[in-house]
């Protein structure tokens, strides 16, 4: 069952204005469509860090994120920086593809311990895999752990 009270608190937009925003979004082309679902992401993270994404409130607040970053979009228009270098202009910051994520944390963070491991403990390269599961709770596989000491240590 939706909760409109819910809905008003947390967006602070009244029932009209939350159609408003609605009719406004049904007549974005697709490219402020596609920015307002990602920039909607954000807003969501932001709900939850903020604890105003309760359990049991997934639909609504998912529904409010969206809200907001139409809102956004409607208050750049307002204001006339559509085209000017407002948010929708700004190409969001290119990710990291995640198997150099976790090599940069390897190698950043846990190269000493993995080294400290291998050469002190005399662990082998599965055991030093699930130690990292356990410790760190990285899940690497015992090959790419391998790979990345054979890489970095002078042999």
């Amino acid at each position: 069952m939706l909760d409109e009270r819910y809905l008003t608190t947390v967006s602070g937009l009244s029932d009209q204005q939350r159609r408003e925003l609605v009719r406004y979004y049904a007549q974005l082309d697709e490219e402020r469509r596609v920015y307002a679902h990602w920039q909607q992401r954000t807003v969501f993270k932001h709900l939850l860090a903020d604890g105003r994404a309760t359990p049991g409130k997934g639909g609504e607040a998912n529904y409010v994120a969206l809200l907001l970053a139409i809102k956004t979009l409607w208050d750049d228009e307002q204001r006339g920086a559509i085209g000017n270098n407002s948010a929708l202009d700004r190409q969001p910051r290119p990710r990291k593809p995640r198997k150099q994520q976790l090599r940069d944390a390897l190698e950043k963070r846990f190269m000493e311990a993995l080294i400290q491991l291998r050469e002190q403990e005399q662990l082998s390269w599965r055991q030093i895999a699930v130690q990292f599961k356990k410790q760190f709770r990285k899940q690497v596989s015992h090959t790419y752990l391998k790979k990345i000491y054979d890489e970095r240590s002078p042999v």
